[in-house]
C-alpha cells in the first residue's frame, strides 16, 4: 500500500526514528483500549450454555450432536447442528485452566487483537492522529458484540479478512490469500456468522471484476486472477470441513429467518434480534438513535468515501495521465450496503458493521486528508507531530476512561471493570439451590436467557424447557415459551395457563415485576427462594406428571413465609437487619461510586425493588395481611431506604419505589390491625418522597408517573383539596403533548376528584359550621369522607387557635399531606407543656417521616420506656423496628405495650404485631 500521510521522506533519520516511535505507540495504545475496555466482569448469559457443551464434550469425548439438556423436548432424536462446538471446546478448556477470570482475560484478548490487526494494517498508510481516531470509535461500535460469546471469534477475523482482501488488492502477494482458508476453518467451527467471511471474499471477487469491466485497473488489483480465486475458493470449501458438512451450509438460512423480520416472534420476543427498522419513520429514528456511536461511524465512514472521491477526481487542465486514480473500489460500496442492511435487520448485527465500516472510514479518510494536502513532507513536520501526540493523548484519555467505567456508564450498560464472572447478574444461588432439592421437576424460565444458568448447573436431576441456544428449538417452542410468560404476567391468566406438565418451578428475573407480583398473588404458586438475581416459585397444583404417568409431589416443607422461618427459606439470605446508626444492611456494604468505578450498580434498590414486587398483594388487600407478605414489604422498605443513603441509583428512581414501598406498607399495617393508628407515618413518608422528586428534573417520559403516584396518595389519605392543586402543577411541567392532550388517566383521576370535592361541599353545606369551635370546624373539614384537608389547615390558621388540641391537629394533618418538617416544628415547640409525652410521640413520627429513623427509633423506645409505658409509642416503635429488622426488640416493645395496654383494638394491634415477627 502506498503512503499517504505516512512516513516522512529525507535523510533526517532522527525523523524517521521519532514518526516509527509515534505509529508503534499508536498501534499499542489502541490495542491497549481494547484490552482495557473489554477486560470486564463475565456478563451474558450464553456462557454457562457453552460451558455445559463443553464438559459434556470433554466428558464423553465427541462432539455434541443432539440436545441432551431440554425438558420433554419435541424431537428427542433430532440431530442438533451445533456449530459453535470448537467456542465451546476452547472456553472449557480457558475455564478449565483459569476459572471465569480467564474468560474475562480471553475475551480482552480477542479485542485487543481485533484492534491490534486493525492498526499495525494501516498504521504506515494514514496520520497517527487519524488512525486513533477511526480506531477508537471503531472500538466504540465493536464493543456491543464484544462479550464471551462467538462474536468474539467472528469480529476479530472479519478485520483479518478485510486487511488481507485490502492488501491483495493493493498489490501485496496474492499468496497471502491462503491464509483465508486456514482461518476460515477455525471460524466455521465456532460461529455462524462465518458466511459473513464468504460475504467478504465474494464481494470483493465481484467488485474487482466490475472493476475491470469498467477499465478501473488501478482499483481492481489482482482479485479476479486465478492465483487469488483459487485460495478464496479453498476458502469457501471450508465449511465442508466440519462434523455436519451440508447442514453447515444451511444454517446461515436459519439464522436469517430469525433475524429477517419475517418470524414476529424472534423479531420483536428476542431484545437483540428486534429489527431497527420499525412500522414507522418516527418509531426507526427512535430505534437507530439507540446507537450514536455506530450512527457516527457509518456517516462519517460514508463521508469518508465521498469526499475521497471528490478530491481524487483531478484538477481541470491536468493530463489524463497526472490524475489520481479512481478513489473507491466497487466491493467498498457492496460491503458498506450490505453491513449497513444486516444492521438494519437486527440491533445484534450492529456492532458487527465495525471492521468493516471502521476501515472504510480510517482507509478513505486517510487518503481524503492526503488529497488536501495534509500529508508529511520531508524532514520534521510540527503539525503533523502535533497532531500525532494529540491523538495518543486522546488514546490515553480513552485507555483511562475505559477502564474506570465511564465509557460504560455513558453507553448505560451493566459491564464492570475486572476479571471474573458478575454474580450478581445470574441466578446461580437458585440454580444450586434447585440441585440440592430433593424430588423430581424441571424448570421454566421466564426470562428464557437465564435458563443457561440453570442448564449448566441442575442437569441431569432437572432440565430446562427452553433456553437461549434459538438454533436448538423450534419456532413453535420459542412461541410457546413466550406465551408462558405472557400468560404469567397477571394473577388471572396465571392461575388458568397451560403450562407444560414436567415443569414445577418457575424463575422469575428480578427487574420482570409484573411476573413476581402475578405470582405472588396466585395460590398456583408459592414462592419458594430469593435470590440475588431472581426469584423461584413452585406451582402448587404440580403432581409430577412425566410421560402421562402422576406420581405425589415430595414433601418440600412448611410453608416458607410465615412467623417460624427456617433458616435457608425464601427470603433468610437477605432479612438484614439495618445497621445501627448507619445506613446500610448489616454484612452487606453499600455501593460507592468512585472516580476509578463510575458504573456501579445499587445492589439495595435492586433487592428491594424485587421485595416490593413480590410483596405487591399489600398493595390491594383489604383483609389482615400475611405475616410472610408482611416481612416482605417491611424488607422493601429497608433495602430502598438504604438505596436512597447509598445515592447511586437515580434520586427519583429511588425516592418513586420508597414512596410505594411505604404505600405498600401503609396498606398492610392498616389490614393488620394497624386501623387504631391515629396518624399514617407511612403514607406520610410515602408522601414526602414524593414532594421530594423535582419533576422538572425528571426525564420528560416519566414526569406523569411520579405526578401520578403523588395524586394517587393524596386520594388514598383523603385529601382532595390537595390532590386537585398537585393535578394541575403537575400539567405544567407535563411534555408540551400531554399538556395539551393530558393522558386519560389525569382526566379520570381530575373528574373523581371534582367529584368528590362536590360531595364534601354538600356534606359541609348539610352542618352548622359557623357554629362550630374552629378544631371542631377544620375536624369535620378534614374527615374521610370530606377530604378538604389544606381547607382545614387554612381554617385552623385564620382562627389562630393555639391549644394543644388545635396544635396536634395541625401536626396530624400536617403529616397526613406528607409535611413532616412543618409537624416537627410545631411538636417541638409543644414539648414543655402538659401535654409533651403526646407531642413528643408526634416529633418521632415526623422524624420516621422524615426519614431519620435512627433517631425516631431513639424516641419512640425512649416514651416505650417510661414508668408507664405508652401503648401507642409501644406499637409505633415495634412497626419501625420491624421495618428496621430489629424483631427481638419489636417484640420487646410489643410486649411492654401489651401489659399495660387496656383499650382492646389497640391490644389486638400489638398482639398481631407480636405474633408475627420472626423469632432469631
Amino acid at each position: 500500500m502506498p503512503d499517504i500521510g505516512g512516513t516522512p521522506r529525507g535523510p533526517d533519520s532522527a525523523s524517521r526514528r521519532s514518526d516509527r516511535a509515534l505509529r508503534a505507540a499508536a498501534v499499542a495504545l489502541l490495542a491497549l483500549c481494547a484490552f482495557l475496555g473489554s477486560l470486564t466482569l463475565v456478563w451474558n448469559f450464553d456462557i454457562f450454555a457453552h460451558l455445559a457443551c463443553g464438559r459434556w464434550m470433554v466428558q464423553h469425548m465427541q462432539v455434541l450432536g443432539h440436545d441432551p439438556f431440554t425438558s420433554a423436548p419435541d424431537n428427542p432424536d433430532a440431530t442438533w447442528v451445533n456449530v459453535h462446538w470448537g467456542f465451546q471446546l476452547l472456553v472449557t478448556g480457558v475455564h478449565a485452566l483459569a476459572g471465569f477470570a480467564g474468560l474475562s482475560v480471553l475475551k480482552a484478548a480477542f479485542a485487543a487483537g481485533m484492534m491490534l490487526v486493525f492498526a499495525l494494517a494501516l498504521r504506515r498508510h494514514i496520520p497517527v492522529a487519524w488512525l486513533i481516531v477511526s480506531g477508537l470509535l471503531t472500538y466504540l461500535v465493536a464493543i456491543e458484540r464484544i462479550r464471551v460469546r462467538p462474536e468474539i471469534v467472528t469480529l476479530l477475523l472479519m478485520t483479518v479478512f478485510v486487511v488481507v482482501l485490502e492488501q491483495v488488492r493493493s498489490g501485496a502477494p496474492r499468496r497471502r490469500l491462503w491464509l483465508l482458508p486456514v482461518l476460515m476453518l477455525p471460524w466455521v467451527n465456532m460461529h455462524g456468522l462465518f458466511v459473513l467471511g464468504l460475504g467478504l471474499m465474494w464481494a470483493a471477487v465481484a467488485g474487482a471484476a466490475f472493476d475491470r469491466w469498467r477499465k478501473r485497473d488501478p482499483l481492481d488489483g489482482a482479485l479476479t486472477r486465478p492465483g487469488a480465486l483459487l485460495p478464496i475458493a479453498a476458502a469457501s470449501l471450508v465449511p465442508l470441513l466440519t462434523p455436519w458438512p451440508l447442514h453447515t451450509f444451511s444454517l446461515p438460512l436459519l439464522l436469517w429467518t430469525r433475524i429477517s423480520g419475517e418470524a414476529a416472534y424472534y423479531s420483536y420476543g428476542v431484545t437483540e434480534l428486534g429489527p431497527l427498522v420499525r412500522d414507522s419513520f418516527v418509531q426507526t429514528m427512535q430505534e437507530v438513535s439507540r446507537y450514536p456511536t455506530a450512527i457516527v461511524l457509518v456517516l462519517a465512514g460514508l463521508g469518508a468515501m465521498l469526499a475521497h472521491a471528490y478530491l481524487s477526481r483531478g484538477r481541470r487542465g491536468e493530463s489524463n495521465a497526472s490524475r489520481p486514480a479512481p478513489a473507491i473500489p466497487a466491493h467498498h460500496v457492496l460491503w458498506a450496503g450490505a453491513l449497513l442492511l444486516l444492521a438494519l435487520l437486527a440491533r445484534r448485527n450492529v456492532g458487527m458493521i465495525a471492521p468493516v465500516f471502521g476501515w472504510l472510514l480510517a482507509w478513505h479518510g486517510g487518503r481524503a486528508l492526503g488529497g488536501a494536502g495534509i500529508r508529511s513532507v520531508p524532514g520534521p513536520s510540527r503539525i503533523a507531530t502535533l497532531s500525532a501526540i494529540t491523538g495518543l493523548l486522546l488514546a490515553v484519555a480513552g485507555a483511562g476512561l475505559l477502564a474506570t467505567e465511564w465509557v460504560h456508564r455513558w453507553r448505560e450498560s451493566f459491564e464492570r471493570f475486572g476479571v471474573g464472572l458478575q454474580t450478581d447478574n445470574y441466578p446461580l444461588d437458585i440454580a444450586h439451590f434447585l440441585r440440592d432439592l430433593p424430588g423430581e421437576g424441571d424448570i421454566l424460565c421466564e426470562n428464557f436467557g437465564d435458563a443457561s444458568v440453570f442448564l449448566y448447573v441442575n442437569p441431569p436431576q432437572r432440565k430446562t424447557w427452553m433456553d437461549g441456544r434459538l438454533e436448538a428449538h423450534s419456532a413453535e417452542r420459542f412461541r410457546r415459551q413466550h406465551e408462558y410468560a405472557l400468560a404469567l404476567r397477571s394473577a388471572a391468566t396465571a392461575e388458568r395457563a397451560k403450562l407444560p406438565p414436567t415443569v414445577r418451578f418457575i424463575v422469575v428475573r428480578y427487574w420482570n415485576h409484573a411476573t413476581l407480583e402475578a405470582l405472588a398473588r396466585s395460590p398456583r404458586f408459592r414462592l419458594l427462594k430469593v435470590g440475588i438475581a431472581g426469584a423461584c416459585f413452585e406451582r402448587t397444583d404440580w403432581r409430577g406428571e412425566r410421560g402421562g404417568g402422576t406420581m405425589a409431589p415430595p414433601d418440600m416443607g412448611p410453608p416458607l413465609l410465615g412467623p417460624l422461618a427456617p433458616v435457608g427459606s425464601a427470603v433468610e439470605t437477605f432479612d438484614r437487619p439495618l445497621a445501627d446508626g448507619a445506613w446500610s444492611l448489616e454484612n452487606l456494604r453499600p455501593v460507592r461510586r468512585r472516580w476509578w468505578r463510575a458504573n456501579a450498580q445499587s445492589f439495595y434498590q435492586r433487592i428491594g425493588n424485587m421485595m416490593l414486587s413480590l410483596s405487591a398483594p399489600l398493595a390491594d388487600s383489604p383483609g389482615t395481611a400475611d405475616p410472610g407478605e408482611l416481612r416482605l414489604g417491611a424488607m422493601a422498605v429497608r433495602y430502598l431506604t438504604a438505596a436512597e443513603r447509598e445515592g447511586v441509583a437515580a434520586r427519583h428512581e429511588t425516592l418513586g419505589l420508597l414512596a410505594e414501598a411505604n404505600r405498600q406498607r401503609s396498606v398492610a399495617v392498616q389490614a393488620s390491625g394497624g386501623e387504631v393508628l391515629p396518624v399514617d407515618v407511612h403514607m406520610a413518608r410515602s408522601l414526602h418522597l414524593l414532594r421530594l422528586v423535582d419533576l422538572a428534573a425528571v426525564p420528560a417520559t416519566k414526569r406523569w408517573i411520579y405526578g401520578l403516584q403523588h395524586i394517587q396518595g393524596l386520594v388514598q389519605v383523603g385529601a382532595f383539596d390537595a390532590a386537585e392543586r398537585v393535578l394541575e402543577d403537575l400539567r405544567s411541567v407535563l411534555p408540551p403533548g400531554q399538556r395539551v392532550n393530558p393522558p386519560t388517566e389525569y382526566v379520570r383521576l381530575r373528574d373523581v376528584i371534582l367529584d368528590r370535592l362536590g360531595r364534601a361541599e354538600l356534606t359541609l353545606s348539610r352542618q352548622d359550621l359557623p357554629a362550630m369551635a374552629a378544631v371542631e370546624r377544620a375536624t369535620a373539614m378534614a374527615g374521610r369522607g370530606v377530604g378538604q384537608v389544606l381547607g382545614a389547615l387554612t381554617e385552623l390558621d385564620a382562627s389562630g387557635a393555639d391549644t394543644p388540641d388545635a396544635t396536634r391537629l395541625r401536626c396530624d394533618l400536617l403529616l397526613r399531606l406528607g409535611r413532616p418538617r412543618e409537624a416537627r416544628e410545631l411538636a417541638l415547640g409543644m414539648l414543655d407543656g402538659p401535654e409533651g409525652q403526646g407531642f413528643a410521640l408526634r416529633v418521632a413520627l415526623a422524624d420516621w417521616a422524615l426519614g431519620d429513623l435512627h433517631t425516631a427509633r431513639e424516641r419512640l423506645q425512649a416514651t416505650a420506656a417510661a414508668t408507664n409505658p405508652d401503648p401507642l409509642a409501644c406499637l409505633y416503635g415495634g412497626l419501625l423496628l420491624e421495618e428496621l429488622g430489629r424483631y427481638d426488640q419489636a417484640a420487646t416493645l410489643a410486649d411492654a405495650g401489651l401489659r399495660t395496654v387496656e383499650d382492646k383494638p389497640l391490644r389486638d394491634a400489638l398482639a398481631r404485631l407480636r405474633d408475627r415477627l420472626p423469632v432469631r
